[in-house]
């Protein structure tokens, strides 16, 4: 489902004006469940606006694992051009995943410059490493225009050519710019340690900072899957949500930055 929200003022909280919904009135399935796969679901892993357009990340799952494993069949993105209420999923736009379930581009955090898209991506599950990948805004729904970092220099073709940019374990990634620092800010779940944690770069590329920790499981048992808001970007502070099992449930978070 989507939420849409105005706030801007994000100390008091971040107000929802509205859900999609269906004929009925109640809150809708915005993306479709591909029926011609064996899917347990579909989720969005990240959101960005581009050139008049909104875009989502997510993953087709095919089967859950034990705690922080799943297997996907591919992650794709889909686009809407009426603000959010109506989705597609073209099939230019996928990466299919391989026996092994090693496809480095199936959780997507969503970045962007004023050259290129980036995609920040991990292989299904928390315990992965994350890479990189770009594209120009026009060919963004075209896979085979992506280029991949090998540590050297972008190659375009085989997304099995990118290395790691940042090391695992990387769950439920999220990226933003911060203009204030000058520095990527780089959210996510360190399985291994409990706790949601903030890495730091002046390039996509590296070098990341060590992890800072920002919220610990002694504090949030159960805690998972922390997003940064967009208002995160132009100050000293980051703003993010971060899910919990134990309500299973959202919260919404502030974290001052120096």
């Amino acid at each position: 489902m989507l939420a849409v929200s105005t706030t801007t003022e994000l100390d008091g909280g971040l107000l929802f004006d509205e859900v999609i919904t269906r004929r009925d009135g109640m809150a809708g399935q915005i993306l479709a469940r591909d029926r011609r796969r064996d899917e347990v679901t579909v989720i969005p892993n990240s959101g960005i606006f581009v050139d008049g357009r909104h875009f989502l990340h997510y993953m087709s799952v095919r089967k859950w694992n034990e705690p922080g494993h799943w297997r996907t069949n591919y992650a794709g993105l889909a686009v809407s051009s009426n603000g959010g209420r109506t989705w597609s999923k073209p099939r230019s736009a996928t990466w299919i995943n391989r026996a092994e379930g090693d496809h480095p581009f199936q959780i997507c955090a969503f970045a962007h410059d004023e050259a290129y898209v980036y995609l920040v991506g991990t292989t299904n599950g928390r315990f992965g490493p994350a890479y990189l990948a770009r594209v120009t805004p026009p060919e963004i729904l075209d896979a085979r225009a992506y280029e991949y970092w090998n540590g050297r220099e972008w190659s375009r073709g085989n997304e099995f050519d990118a290395v790691p940019v940042l090391p695992g374990p990387v769950g439920e990634l999220s990226i933003v710019y911060n203009s204030h620092f000058g520095q990527w800010l780089a959210l996510y779940q360190d399985e291994e340690r409990a706790e949601i944690v903030l890495r730091t770069a002046g390039e996509l590329t590296g070098r990341w900072s060590e992890p800072a920790t920002v919220l610990t499981g002694a504090e949030y048992p159960g805690l998972y899957g922390s997003f940064l808001h967009p208002r995160s970007a132009d100050g000293p502070a980051m703003y993010f949500t971060m899910s919990q099992w134990g309500p299973y449930n959202v919260f919404f978070f502030k974290s001052a930055l120096t």
